[in-house]
């Protein structure tokens, strides 16, 4: 007679899955912030709610986002797959918001359960408490505002995370992380091309790793054996993520074709004194990983005529400290790479052969980016760096206190620490989320558009008087397919919103319609009609800042405070003045 399995106490359940609830507190408690406080996609955010709900309709996404490395290399490029959009395509359809906003924190939360629940076949419950704390230290860096955007440099920083625990799972002898990894891979890859080389480099090294030490523990000639289901049910996986991709490279646009031949165009690379600014900038911690990180290192780097440098990033790393760093962490991650071997530590040992190599690799990845003339080297294309840096840290930390064995304590108190330090709301305003402020103005916009429903035909969409990366257009088109208005924009404009919605000369429309801010939309060109309309300043304002204009023309000096009024109310007269003109076809 078998004995029956012991009971397991509710409190050490409880302790199983603690790591797993608090990794996953701040992406909850983010969520319910961004839906109680109305968000809505503006900017790019809306690129991928539009698409995400243009899934398996006449205007099915077979390719990523239009990206800005086309700039470099002269040529139109995509992002290689839709993986991304096929993931929001149910919850951004059922609403385009809140379904957003939950099909974002969806994939963070799954990216955690995955990593927690690989890191503890590993490593036991140390694994699940040094991943936990991973990804705190993750959501603090990254702040609440963009845990719940779509916008991919920031929606694939957490999944991204997931993939490099698998990779340790693999390096650590676990065949069955093969198939997830696949996935995840695919997912980040296909979705933005600052992994091209990371990715690719990482899944390398975790197969390697897997087979070479199925060999050695069980023989060459039983190797294909052990990991033939793991391997086919991976290489399925591997097939259904790129089907898309690669039907597209057969009778579409043939994008990978023209990334694999083009992606590494541009005339000048960021080189290796920039990576290593850059890694160093943000493995400074707590300056790189807190709420101030991401700002630092936002702007572009723009080329200037003798080099680079000119307008660099303003929390960028000097030369010096690079350098010092840069020993600093050789001599700390050596001395854990000794104390492991010593110990024979095959968990901790993967750990970091995989924290290593993902470090190489992103030095690699950073100074090969190319240097647009025209954008630079942007910010967003740093932020694998974040995930990498945190990884490495937590993981060389975990590998070292082993050795004093006081891990198991130590943990849980961090991990409580940045749960703590990662709840506070927080916007660091870069990328779509410095646009968090136009969010009001949209929402009321888009309210005014009523008078398009039940539009027949065609609307063709002008865009090509609103300014760059202004935040209204793509949300006022994202509304146009919801009310299921058909529009169509220029061939330049319709590598973001899908080549099916190309104006062609020879197509009949039934409405002309443009987007404007500022001046265009408090003075509309002649022939157009406001259908909806946003001022930046109300009557009161308005009178004030004319007030203060007349003083100026007049040739008298403003105070100080006075000067400082008429700035601000002079900008916000530009920015948050929009609107949505009309004019017969």
């Amino acid at each position: 007679m078998t004995r029956p399995p012991p009971r397991v106490s509710w409190r050490s359940r409880l302790l199983r899955h603690l790591p797993t609830v608090l990794a996953v507190t701040p992406l909850v408690v983010a969520a319910g912030r961004a839906l109680r406080g109305h968000w809505y996609p503006v900017g790019d955010n809306a690129f991928f709610a539009l698409r995400a709900r243009d899934v398996l309709t006449t205007h099915h996404p077979w390719l990523g986002t239009w990206t800005s490395a086309s700039l470099t290399v002269g040529t139109r490029i995509n992002n290689p797959g839709p993986l991304l959009f096929d993931w929001l395509a149910l919850p951004a359809k059922v609403d385009v918001a809140a379904g957003t906003v939950l099909g974002v924190v969806a994939l963070h939360v799954g990216s955690v359960l995955l990593a927690v629940y690989w890191a503890r076949r590993v490593a036991d419950a140390t694994g699940a408490w040094v991943v936990a704390a991973a990804f705190l230290a993750l959501e603090w860096a990254m702040g609440s505002e963009i845990l719940v955007e779509p916008w991919q440099p920031h929606s694939l920083l957490l999944p991204f995370m997931g993939f490099l625990v698998l990779v340790w799972a693999l390096v650590a002898g676990q065949p069955w992380a093969l198939p997830w990894a696949a996935g995840v891979a695919s997912l980040i890859v296909e979705t933005h091309l600052s992994y091209a080389v990371l990715v690719p480099g990482l899944a390398v090294l975790g197969v390697g790793a897997l087979v070479a030490s199925t060999a050695r523990t069980s023989g060459w000639a039983r190797t294909w054996e052990l990991l033939r289901r793991p391997v086919v049910v991976g290489l399925a996986v591997l097939a259904l993520a790129w089907v898309q991709p690669g039907f597209d490279q057969v009778a579409g646009e043939q994008n990978l074709g023209t990334v694999l031949t083009h992606g590494a165009g541009g005339t000048e690379l960021a080189g290796a004194g920039f990576a290593a600014r850059v890694v160093s900038s943000v493995g400074a911690v707590p300056g790189g990983w807190g709420p101030g990180g991401f700002e630092g290192l936002d702007v572009y780097l723009r080329p200037g005529p003798t080099g680079h440098e000119q307008g660099s990033f303003p929390g960028l790393a000097s030369e010096q400290a690079a350098v010092l760093w840069g020993m600093a962490a050789i001599g700390v991650i050596g001395l854990a790479v000794l104390l492991t071997q010593r110990r024979q530590d095959r968990a901790w040992g993967s750990a970091l052969v995989v924290a290593v190599t993902a470090l190489v690799l992103t030095f690699a990845s950073v100074a090969l980016l190319p240097v647009s003339r025209v954008l630079g080297v942007a910010a967003h294309q740093l932020r694998p760096v974040w995930p990498v840096v945190i990884f490495t840290t937590v993981v060389t930390v975990a590998a070292l206190d082993r050795a004093l064995r006081s891990v198991e304590r130590i943990l849980p108190m961090a991990a409580v620490a940045l749960l703590i330090v990662a709840l506070p709301a927080h916007n660091p305003r870069t990328g779509p989320s410095a646009d968090a402020w136009s969010i009001p103005i949209v929402r009321d916009l888009i309210g005014q558009l009523d008078g398009l429903d039940g539009t027949t035909g065609v609307v063709d969409v002008d865009l090509s008087v609103i300014r760059f990366a202004e935040p209204y257009s793509t949300p006022v088109l994202l509304d146009l397919q919801r009310r299921g208005v058909e529009f169509v924009v220029d061939p330049v404009s319709a590598a973001q919103y899908g080549l099916s919605r190309a104006h062609r000369d020879d197509e009949p429309v039934s409405l002309r319609l443009r987007v404007v801010d500022g001046d265009a939309a408090l003075d509309p060109a002649p022939g157009w009609t406001r259908l909806a309309f946003v001022a930046g300043l109300d009557p009161p304002e308005q009178e004030e800042l004319d007030a203060l204009d007349d003083r100026v023309a007049s040739g008298r000096a403003l105070t100080v405070g006075e000067d400082a009024r008429q700035r601000e109310l002079t900008h916000r007269r530009f920015f948050e003045s929009a609107a949505v003109l009309v004019r017969p076809a």
